[in-house]
């Protein structure tokens, strides 16, 4: 697994120094992009994969001993939502090669409602991570939905409904 992304991390370890030059809407160079997004993808990836390997013995453990009280699964669930929040802000910046009908970059609806939604949805994950990896000492259940449902109400809201809501009032030419 590792061997086949060795050229991604050979490139960002071998990268050019910065220029001078970024771009509008993050404000970063095209070195970033094109050497270390993919190498933090590759990572992402690698956390996330682990994180669901994690959590299944700890689900196993939370229902083979009852006096768990879902410690293993509040720290397997913050594990996940970390890893999820990492992927979600990492999301942001493959807006800028989103093809359109008419153009590939980032559109307006992108630039103001999705990339600000996908870093509070982030902020959100990261939230309910810590409320998980805080359930730990109290291991109740009600906490664990607590900190699945912020990140989730909070995608809903800013991921979901705003851009619905902001898409269907853009004029589009004919």
């Amino acid at each position: 697994i590792f061997s086949s992304e060795g050229s991604t991390f050979a490139l960002y370890l071998n990268r050019p120094a910065v220029s001078g030059v970024a771009d509008p809407i993050f404000g970063h160079s095209v070195s970033f992009y094109l050497f270390t997004v993919p190498m933090l993808d590759v990572v992402a990836g690698w956390i996330l994969a682990l994180s669901v390997i994690v959590m299944l013995p700890a689900m196993v453990l939370s229902v083979a001993d009852s006096t768990a009280r879902f410690r293993g699964v509040s720290i397997g669930i913050s594990f996940l939502l970390a890893a999820v929040a990492v992927q979600t802000y990492l999301s942001r910046f493959k807006l800028l090669t989103d093809d359109h009908s008419l153009f590939t970059g980032v559109t307006y609806v992108d630039d103001k409602v999705i990339a600000p939604a996908l870093t509070l949805t982030a902020a959100a994950l990261l939230l309910g991570s810590g409320i998980a990896l805080l359930n730990v000492a109290t291991g109740r259940i009600r906490n664990l939905i607590v900190a699945i449902a912020i990140p989730a109400a909070t995608y809903a809201v800013a991921g979901v409904l705003i851009p619905a809501y902001e898409t269907t009032f853009v004029v589009r030419p004919n």
